[in-house]
């Protein structure tokens, strides 16, 4: 009789940065890197993505997000692409950096499903909705809507820290990664500009920068969140 598979729990992302900072000290640093600390197939839970994905709003003051995850999340979840320096922004959650061998080794990647993004159950009058409904824009490639919606927001009294870290958020996302710099240059300090300030540094290489801010930022992310546990792995690879 064939016994069913057993289930393997996802390892969070604490459980993959403790086992990258244990590895054994050598002149490579790929060389302890093994095969089990690819998670690309395990399945991401919906719920702790979404608190996730809303911690950046959070974290620069805006209380008014929803807790229950929007229409279609979980499906945007499960599409969303594998991702190497991931800014912190509004809908982006820690689990998508999911292949930390290809993260270190500059492996190239399949092209990633499409994803729709997600349906925005509150008002889209609200600064809430206006945002969520902006991320939800980006993450699917609509710029021009993402762009019209926070235009909306900011004009009906957004926070101006956080609709400028969206805007960078959609230059990192184009490819423009040297404007999307230039806008966290000017924001006040903050978790989230220091976060994405070393996730830009590392991905240039410079790594001294990128070392001073990933620092500032784990200081200041609370350890509950997947945040600080992506910092400190990208601290590491600094």
């Amino acid at each position: 009789m064939t016994l069913p598979a057993a289930k393997i729990a996802q390892p969070s992302l604490a459980d993959l940065t403790a086992r990258f900072l244990a590895r054994p000290a050598t002149d490579d640093a790929t060389a302890a890197v093994e095969p089990h600390e690819v998670i690309a197939g395990f399945a991401t839970d919906a719920r702790a993505a979404w608190v996730e994905a809303t911690a950046t709003a959070k974290l620069l003051g805006v209380k008014d997000f929803p807790a229950a995850t929007p229409g279609e999340w979980a499906n945007h979840v499960r599409q969303s692409a594998t991702v190497d320096f991931l800014p912190m922004a509004v809908g982006h959650f820690p689990q998508q950096v999911r292949d930390v061998s290809a993260l270190i080794h500059g492996a190239k990647k399949a092209a990633p499903a499409e994803s729709r993004g997600w349906s925005v159950s509150t008002a889209k009058q609200s600064t809430a909705g206006l945002i969520l409904a902006a991320a939800s824009a980006r993450v699917s490639g609509n710029t021009s809507e993402t762009e019209r919606l926070l235009d909306q927001a900011e004009s009906g009294g957004a926070d101006a820290t956080l609709v400028q870290n969206e805007r960078a958020a959609i230059l990192w996302q184009t490819g423009e990664k040297a404007a999307a710099v230039l806008i966290w240059k000017q924001l006040p300090a903050s978790a989230v500009t220091a976060f994405n300030l070393g996730v830009a540094a590392l991905a240039a290489g410079q790594k001294a920068d990128a070392k001073g801010h990933l620092k500032a930022a784990v200081a200041q992310l609370p350890e509950s969140s997947g945040w600080h546990h992506l910092a400190q792995l990208y601290l590491a690879l600094a």
